[in-house]
């Protein structure tokens, strides 16, 4: 047992200050220097007397008049005035608390006194107990009484054996204490006795809402009062050293304790509140779904939130990994899929394009948001060859219609590359036609390279006295690719020498076969110039629109694509906006690709400023930070840090459809991964012959695995344009004795097209037919970067040597393949491990500077030998004949 205590124990169990505890211990002459000294049960008996004593004004007590008539009266403390009367018969004394005979209520705190055990005669006349006057020391402001946290050590016959410090006025043999004697709970060996008594302070702490029963305790640690209950019998001895004693409720009105073998100790207690705070988190586990969907790119705290974790468990795995990311940071597609499957997690993928396609998005609406829908102006783009034209078709749509507004007679100043008709259905109402005023289909070619599929019908002007010519036909090769209905507008029937005719032979020589023949491709026959077949042109716009059934939902925030954009002085970034979805306002946040901003003015296509763009609608948005691209997409987002969090999603998006572009390498695995069922290639000749001969040869590779589709045949060199289709369709290029100029070398590069050449046609088609089977292995092949000469050999211990060496040519790099040459024969080929300037561990060292180097290996070096320095680089595989 414990026979010390500390300082700031003693005084929370006394309910005073650490300083008067400190003060008194001080006063009686113990050297205590802190609250967290100790002191011993002695000193424990010496300080409460000595408080007792200083405290000792006796004055008369007030009497409280209880229901059973016993009288209780207190005072300071001190002892009591009339002692009880010796017993006949003593037997070992035991302390315990007295309840006057109240029965049904909480009791109050009682002095302790000296009971000892009545051993009564043959008489069954029962004497209450005599009247007794005690004093108490002065409660603190909470009115209770504070215990003494003391235990002594308990005797060997089985009695309670104590000697407490005696605090009385005057000292007499029987007078009662104030410390109480605690020993150590041990199993009862009877019931405890119930309370039977209370006070009126009681029966109002009752009335206040406390009306659980007091419970019987035995504790080591309770301090409260006993006095043995009036019933007249005896008190017979408990347990040997188990005091009985009754627990005594604080005056404030706490819900009762339930009843233990004995109170905790304040380090138990810490114990239950810590295994109390932990206990919730491991009482009812969550069922969480085992199987999500992962998108391309999301942020730490969106896949946190897909698999139920805390996003700090995502940041630690993350970080164990070696990829540090913050909360809000990007996490990649396959990184993503093996912390989600660590986790036990079935993984589904979702498509990449599904976040910026807006016909998927319309396939997945409910029907509530269906029945939202609205038909939506379509938009149309018209491409052709130079001079064909486009232009002249354009104004003369444009001024037949916008010359129903007076203001506007004598032509129409384009604001922006955008502009609406208003055009007279059969029914008689009023419909809208966008058109989209773009440079032939270079722009319509760089929107759909960036995901953005703006124009829903393409009119092909094509000219009546020219016929079909190589623009017409990549722009009927980008049509196609694109999947967008093509309107054939036959041009300059007004000219003596058109033959409309002979341009519909063409047309279906390249696919199109035109209305008049039976076909599905609409032709109309058309003279900018005189301005006649406009309004049947205008028809079969909206009739081709009705059939693709176009609708849109005006109440969502707005989506679309940016047309062109420039930077504007005294307006900044300005924007031209085509609205697919939603509706555009003033005030809302947008991303526009990689660019964001607020919208501060929206102007339309008269340059009248607008408060809102509905669906198809295009606007000029000024707000932008930055200016974006022409093809971007742009997306209305909640706040600023939304449109932090989507431009790093598209960033990201952006280098992984780089990275995951079709190639002769990847395209098997993708072909195996359900990602490609169709290979589309781009022959390009010399001639146009061959290139038709190739295209024929590459068709009959068609089978179950993938078909292929050849997009484009033509002859001459692999231009931009070629590249640009290649990157909007998932196209390999194959050119044939020709090569790839440098512009279009470098957008092939950044847009991760794959090109290959070639000189024998055979090599082809084995190229084909391998890559679909999985059999082409990159290429890898060392190149040499450097060479350098030993001049002196540094020896450290018996097997480390380095060589002082000087680089004569390129430069060398640590890490590098190094083949040491000695006398024209090579000794040692291995890793470069070690590579030193000075005493700086560097990564190369360039032509003209000395280095020191050491080997993986190899510990025989000689002054004079070459050191040759190789990198391996991969190459696209090719077949080596």
């Amino acid at each position: 047992m414990n026979d010390r205590m500390r300082v700031y124990e003693l005084a929370r169990q006394m309910n005073i200050p650490n300083e008067d505890v400190i003060t008194g211990l001080r006063e009686l002459g113990h050297d205590i220097k802190s609250h967290s000294s100790t002191v011993d049960k002695v000193a424990v008996g010496q300080l409460i007397s000595h408080l007792s004593k200083k405290k000792q004004q006796p004055e008369k007590p007030a009497e409280t008049k209880a229901k059973g008539g016993v009288k209780t009266a207190t005072a300071k403390t001190g002892a009591t005035k009339t002692p009880v009367p010796p017993p006949p018969v003593v037997k070992p004394r035991v302390l315990a608390r007295y309840r006057r005979p109240e029965p049904g209520a909480p009791g109050v705190e009682v002095p302790l006194t000296e009971v000892a055990e009545v051993v009564p005669a043959a008489s069954t006349a029962v004497t209450p107990p005599p009247e007794v006057e005690e004093e108490q020391v002065q409660a603190p402001s909470n009115g209770q009484q504070p215990p003494v946290n003391f235990e002594p050590p308990v005797s060997t016959n089985g009695a309670q054996t104590s000697t407490p410090p005696t605090v009385a006025a005057t000292p007499a043999p029987e007078a009662p204490v104030i410390a109480p004697v605690i020993a150590e709970p041990e199993k009862p060996e009877s019931e405890p006795i119930q309370p039977a008594a209370a006070t009126v302070t009681e029966e109002k702490e009752t009335q206040k809402g406390d009306k659980a029963e007091p419970k019987v305790e035995q504790n080591d640690n309770d301090t409260d009062n006993f006095t043995p209950p009036s019933s007249g019998q005896a008190v017979r001895p408990m347990a040997p050293s188990v005091p009985v004693r009754i627990a005594a409720p604080s005056v404030r009105a706490t819900p009762p304790r339930p009843p233990k073998s004995h109170r905790p100790t304040p380090s138990e207690r810490h114990a239950q509140k810590k295994d109390d705070r932990s206990r919730p988190a491991a009482t009812a586990p969550v069922e969480v779904p085992r199987i999500i969907t992962l998108t391309n790119s999301l942020t730490v705290k969106e896949l946190a939130e897909k698999m139920n974790v805390p996003d700090t468990e995502v940041i630690k795995r993350l970080f164990m990994r070696g990829f540090p990311r913050t909360v809000n940071q990007t996490v990649e597609y396959e990184l993503a899929k093996d912390l989600a499957v660590e986790m036990e997690y079935e993984v589904l993928s979702e498509d990449l394009e599904a976040a910026t396609a807006p016909d998927e998005v319309e396939k997945e609406l409910t029907p509530e948001e269906q029945a939202s829908l609205v038909l939506r102006p379509p938009v149309v783009t018209i491409m052709g060859h130079v001079d064909h034209g486009k232009t002249s078709l354009l104004d003369a749509i444009r001024q037949t219609k916008f010359l129903l507004t007076a203001s506007e007679a004598g032509g129409i100043t384009q604001h922006i590359g955008a502009y609406h008709v208003e055009v007279e259905s059969e029914d008689g109402t009023m419909r809208q036609i966008v058109f989209l005023d773009t440079p032939g289909h270079e722009a319509f070619t760089a929107m759909r390279a960036r995901g953005a599929k703006a124009t829903d019908i393409a009119i092909l002007v094509v000219a009546a006295d020219d016929g079909v010519m190589p623009q017409t036909i990549e722009a009927i090769d980008h049509a196609k690719a694109a999947g967008v209905p093509i309107i054939v507008a036959v041009n300059k029937i007004d000219k003596a020498d058109a033959e409309p005719d002979r341009v519909l032979s063409q047309l279906m020589e390249h696919g199109l076969l035109p209305d008049k023949f039976g076909g599905e491709t609409v032709t109309v026959n058309v003279s900018a110039k005189k301005r006649t077949g406009l309004d049947e042109l205008l028809e079969m716009i909206l009739l081709v629109a009705d059939i693709q059934d176009l609708k849109a939902n005006p109440d969502k925030p707005a989506t679309g694509v940016i047309i062109e954009a420039e930077l504007s002085r005294g307006k900044g970034a300005v924007a031209t906006a085509l609205v697919e979805n939603g509706t555009l306002r003033e005030g809302d946040y947008i991303v526009a690709g990689s660019k964001s901003g607020r919208v501060r003015a929206l102007f339309d296509d008269r340059g009248q400023r607008v408060k809102a763009a509905g669906p198809s609608m295009p606007v000029e948005v000024l707000g932008l930070d930055e200016v974006p691209q022409a093809g971007d997409r742009f997306e209305v987002v909640s706040d600023v840090h939304a449109s932090k969090i989507l431009i790093e999603q598209r960033k990201l998006g952006q280098v992984e459809r780089k990275q995951h572009h079709v190639s002769l390498e990847s395209l098997h695995d993708m072909l195996t991964k359900g990602e490609v069922k169709e290979l589309n290639v781009i022959v390009k000749a010399d001639v146009q012959g061959t290139a038709e001969a190739i295209a024929e040869q590459v068709k009959k590779l068609s089978g179950n695995e993938v078909a292929v589709k050849v997009l484009r045949t033509a002859s001459g060199d692999i231009s931009e344009n070629d590249v640009n289709l290649a990157a909007s369709s998932e196209a390999i290029i194959i050119g044939f004795n020709v090569n790839p100029d440098q512009n279009a070398r470098q957008v092939a590069e950044a847009a991760g097209v794959d090109i290959r050449t070639y000189s024998i046609i055979y090599q082809i088609t084995d190229d084909l037919e391998k890559a679909i089977q999985g059999l082409i292995q990159p290429v890898r092949k060392e190149v040499k970067i450097g060479v350098a000469e030993v001049r002196q050999i540094f020896k450290f211990g018996k097997q480390l040597m380095i060589g002082g060496c000087m680089v004569i040519e390129g430069k060398v790099q640590r890490g590098c393949i190094a083949k040491i040459e000695r006398n024209g024969v090579i000794v040692h080929e291995g890793k470069l491990d070690t590579l030193k300037r000075f005493k700086d561990d560097v990564k190369e060292v360039a032509q003209g500077f000395e280095c020191g180097m050491s080997f993986e290996k190899f510990s025989d070096l000689q002054e004079g030998d070459k050191i040759n320095a190789f990198i391996i680089q991969e190459s696209k595989g090719e077949i080596t004949r």
